[in-house]
């Protein structure tokens, strides 16, 4: 009797790593966000691109992430750990802020922004199933997560436009790798709590 009362228990929504990777997820769509909303004002007004080859750069961009999630979806992502991953394509997408903001050559930067699409490619989705991963699969768990994807677009437009604002687009865009900071900490962490199976935070 008390083994099937168990058994419809309510599953436990929000466990300490489920909750962590909530929050990669807000800084990794804060950081995609970025490259969507500034990369243009940036490239046109700070570096005198016409609209033409702006567009081109963050066409580039998301076609980039198209062919790395289908590559690493495909080829990489089943063969290792999840975690280790997401950590390094955080840094790889860090490398390619940075290099952006470096150089003001068109070629060089169709490389970077080539870069941080395949950086970002499968950060998300990969995240998601991790957090999920770390809990029972269930309704609630997903919409948790993805409602922090969605939460993370809105915290991006309202900070990164204070910021470009009141300093200056570079500000803005030097914003993405500070979130990838974020990404690898809170990653890390989540991954540590898993290790250490500690108890949720909520029913």
């Amino acid at each position: 009797q008390k083994e099937n009362v168990a058994g419809l228990e309510k599953p436990k929504v929000v466990t300490m790593g489920v909750f962590i990777v909530g929050l990669g997820l807000i800084a990794y769509v804060y950081t995609e966000y970025i490259v969507s909303y500034w990369f243009s004002p940036y490239l046109q007004m700070d570096l005198n691109y016409n609209v033409a080859v702006v567009g081109t750069v963050i066409g580039t961009f998301w076609l980039s992430v198209a062919i790395g999630r289908l590559v690493f979806g495909e080829f990489i992502i089943p063969r290792v750990q999840s975690f280790k991953f997401v950590i390094t394509m955080a840094l790889i997408t860090l490398l390619g802020f940075v290099l952006f903001l470096i150089f003001n050559n068109i070629v060089a930067i169709f490389a970077c922004t080539i870069l941080l699409g395949f950086g970002c490619a499968s950060i998300f989705p990969t995240m998601l199933g991790y957090g999920m991963q770390l809990n029972s699969v269930n309704p609630l768990t997903t919409a948790y997560l993805i409602g922090c994807g969605s939460a993370g677009g809105a915290i991006s437009l309202f900070v990164s436009g204070s910021v470009g604002e009141h300093l200056t687009k570079r500000a803005a865009i030097y914003m993405g790798p500070v979130c990838c900071v974020l990404i690898i900490i809170f990653v890390s962490l989540a991954h540590l709590y898993s290790k250490k199976k500690v108890q949720p935070l909520r029913d």
